[in-house]
């Protein structure tokens, strides 16, 4: 039997649940939702909205870290990612283990690991069969997605016992103990640098270099029956390869297909041709590491040919590992046990790829006839100039300049090292964006590595508690006591190691010293406790680093005092290659909006050639230095219009054309597509001259016009004549510009008389009234 819903009653329910009504503690946090991440208390209201977009998206780093001073809900976010795979409800017999090409793999000079695998396991308990598959890594939406760490899930063979909660692979995203990491504890420093102008910052080249992420992309290669691979990865006709093996490294040309016309093979295909690339080839254009390979063949008779060598190679290592998994998934269904919905998927996914006669792949709703290749490709990115990256409180950035090291301001630590700030952020940010809380973090920050510092010189491991439980304790005392209770816990050994990573780090921190710093629950607010703690301790361990920069060849102190301190950054997708347009002419869509073109997404082109929109911004700085109606020309003739653009490119590039060749008139591409939008609601759009529309006036109420320099109480019909009158005058003076004021008095009653115009009267009675007006002759 259903059972009833009812809206009101969870929605009660749900009330009682946040506000603690049945238990006393109250979950009102449960309400920032991702705005949790952040300090919304502390920062300007619009910067926490940002930044709960910056969250979605914020790409996941090869080397991320946890940040320094958390607020909470970092590792509970971490608990309900898809992000890793826990074995659950019980342990786990590995049945089988099925590896995609297995032996060429192992064969292989590039990669000997494997990279894609499927372990079927058994559970005895339940009596049930589920698989896990292993990847390298996981391609997300566009060219994003992020890497495995596959180590506990590659210790595994058949026959081995997963125990219950063993975590078979994650992202990079957490750490050895499954610490949840979004982005990096960065040195920063606010400076009034040209570089930090507004949203601009500029960063050393090593943060750029260190600042890495993985992109991940599945490209696709269609060959019909009369295309043919070249040898781009060949030495030379004799060792013939089309395609690069597993694990290599491409840059530049993934692949390159020719077509066959009989009336030019001879020369087309020569030899010494099948390895150059020419006039009319379909090329791939691809950087980065080959993952995999999918070969969707409907062509049961590809010919054993050169040209088809590599392809069969791989279809026929992909038909091995399928016939595998197929073998397998029929065991688990003769054998009666039970067994998830996956290995029904996986079942029919292998009789897809075996079955030649009946299976018939499509692409897009049709069949296509011959052959289309999947290549996974994945690389490592660091930063360039145009990438957007942001701390935690919506005070996004983008890199304007990317300097070296050493040129970037910098401090001396205890051991006489440079520490040199890793970004250089806009002084005035904090002020123009009223967010708070960045300074308290580098303050915080600076804290604990003084305070790290400190400890180094006290000659037990009693005196280094001692400052490092007090300073928890001047933060935050329920902090403390919770830090406490867990080191009290520990055996002496681990006491050391402890308090070792505390003073010392490890190869990602610079020290252990981690500050827990809930929104909306501190008892002191920030500022006050910072404040006690540096006047506590400024006699003692806590100074200012004095900062240095390196300029005309030579250390400058700076006068000023400022720090250099850690701030978390997480980094963002949006990259200046995105927009990149080296042919800014390039068409637009049917909309006339800029997009990547179809050769661009199809990696048939290595720069995209479609437009670069010109933004809001963009245009009042174009204004500047420009009048209004040029830029509104340009406008008109780049976005709107196809043979508008055609022109443009021509008057820009070609010195023998002038203003004289550009049409009078040009259709509106924008206009066209609105009119449709309009016909598909049975509406047509119409433009009108508001001087050639019929419209009745008021002839009673009056009002204070001014025509011609005079001033004149009366009503609109009559000041609308008014005004007719002034208007045929000018148009009498262009033409006749000395006259007598009979004559032109005789002109302007013809021109009114004449019934030329529709606006006003023929009335001659009327018309003399109005005249006599004025010409201040009042009847």
């Amino acid at each position: 039997m259903a059972e009833k819903y009812n809206l009101k009653q969870e929605l009660i329910k749900a009330n009682d649940y946040i506000s603690g009504k049945n238990d006393g503690d109250p979950k009102w946090e449960t309400l920032l939702a991702a705005s949790y991440l952040t300090r919304p208390d502390y920062i300007n209201t619009m910067r926490a909205n940002m930044f709960t977009s910056h969250i979605k998206q914020a790409l996941t780093l090869r080397n991320p870290e946890f940040p320094k001073i958390y607020f909470g809900p970092e590792n509970v976010v971490g608990r309900y990612s898809d992000g890793y795979k826990q074995i659950k409800d019980g342990d786990k017999v590995v049945y089988k283990k099925v590896v995609k090409y297995e032996n060429l793999i192992k064969k292989s000079k590039y990669s000997t690991e494997p990279n894609f695998y499927i372990l079927f396991l058994y559970d005895k308990k339940k009596d049930e069969y589920s698989i896990v598959e292993r990847t390298p890594c996981e391609d997300a939406t566009e060219l994003f997605g992020y890497d495995y760490v596959n180590d506990v899930i590659d210790s595994y063979d058949e026959g081995d016992t997963i125990k219950d909660g063993t975590i078979l692979y994650h992202s990079t995203s957490y750490d050895d103990d499954m610490n949840y990491c979004y982005g990096k504890n960065v040195n920063v420093m606010y400076s009034l640098d040209l570089t930090t102008y507004e949203d601009a910052a500029s960063v050393s080249d090593k943060f750029a270099e260190e600042f890495m992420s993985s992109e991940i992309e599945t490209v696709r290669i269609s060959l019909n029956d009369n295309d043919y691979l070249l040898n781009m990865f060949g030495k030379d006709i004799d060792h013939y390869q089309t395609l690069p093996e597993i694990g290599q490294k491409v840059d530049g040309v993934l692949a390159a297909s020719r077509r066959l016309f009989n009336n030019q093979v001879i020369y087309d295909f020569r030899n010494s041709r099948l390895s150059t690339i020419m006039d009319g080839d379909s090329v791939i254009y691809e950087y980065g590491t080959i993952l995999d390979y999918t070969i969707y063949c409907n062509n049961p008779d590809l010919p054993d040919n050169t040209f088809n060598r590599d392809i069969l190679k791989y279809i026929k290592h992909q038909r091995a590992y399928w016939k595998e998994i197929l073998k397998t998934c029929k065991e688990i269904k003769k054998s009666g046990s039970k067994y998830t919905r996956d290995i029904n998927h996986l079942y029919k996914r292998a009789k897809d790829f075996l079955d030649d006669e009946e299976s018939r792949w499509k692409e897009g709703d049709s069949e296509f006839g011959n052959l289309l290749i999947d290549v996974m490709v994945a690389r490592h990115v660091g930063c360039q100039e145009g990438q957007k990256f942001s701390p935690r409180y919506g005070n996004k950035s983008v890199i304007s300049k990317i300097v070296p090291e050493e040129d970037m301001p910098y401090y001396y630590d205890e051991n006489g090292n440079k520490v040199h700030a890793q970004i250089l952020l806009s002084l005035l940010a904090i002020i123009n964006r009223t967010t708070a809380y960045p300074l308290f973090e580098m303050a915080l920050n600076h804290i604990t590595q003084r305070c790290a510092r400190y400890m180094k010189t006290l000659p037990t491991r009693e005196a280094q508690e001692n400052t490092f439980f007090e300073l928890l304790y001047d933060f935050d005392p329920d902090y403390a006591d919770e830090t406490k209770r867990i080191y009290l816990g520990l055996s002496e050994e681990e006491k050391d190691e402890y308090m070792h990573f505390v003073v010392y780090g490890d190869d990602k921190y610079r020290n252990g010293i981690f500050l827990r710093d809930v929104a909306f629950k501190e008892k002191t607010p920030i500022f006050y406790r910072i404040m006690n703690i540096w006047n506590k301790y400024s006699d003692s361990w806590l100074k200012y680093n004095r900062l240095y920069v390196k300029k005309w060849g030579r250390e400058i102190p700076i006068l000023n005092k400022g720090l250099i301190s850690e701030m978390y950054v997480m980094k963002l997708k949006q990259t200046s290659r995105k927009n990149f347009s080296v042919r800014n002419m390039g068409a637009v869509n049917s909309k006339g909006l800029p997009e990547r073109s179809y050769k661009s997404r199809s990696h048939l082109e290595k720069t995209s050639s479609t437009p670069i929109r010109f933004g809001e911004y963009e245009t009042l700085n174009f204004c500047i230095g420009q009048e209004t109606s040029d830029y509104a020309l340009f406008q008109a003739l780049y976005r709107t219009s196809v043979k508008g653009r055609n022109d443009l490119a021509k008057l820009i590039m070609d010195p023998n054309v002038t203003e004289g060749d550009i049409s009078d008139t040009y259709d509106s591409r924008t206009a066209e597509i609105f009119n449709v939008i309009m016909m598909s609601l049975s509406l047509r759009l119409k433009f009108t001259n508001e001087d050639n529309t019929l419209r009745s006036f008021n002839r009673t109420g009056l009002h204070s016009y001014t025509v011609d320099g005079k001033s004149f109480i009366t009503d609109d019909f009559t000041a609308m004549m008014l005004e007719r009158i002034e208007e045929i005058e000018n148009r009498i003076f262009i033409e006749n510009p000395i006259i007598s004021t009979n004559e032109l008095y005789d002109l302007v009653r013809e021109e009114l008389s004449s019934g030329k115009h529709l606006m006003g009267t023929n009335d001659p009675e009327e018309i003399d009234r109005i005249m006599n007006l004025y010409y201040g002759q009042v009847n």
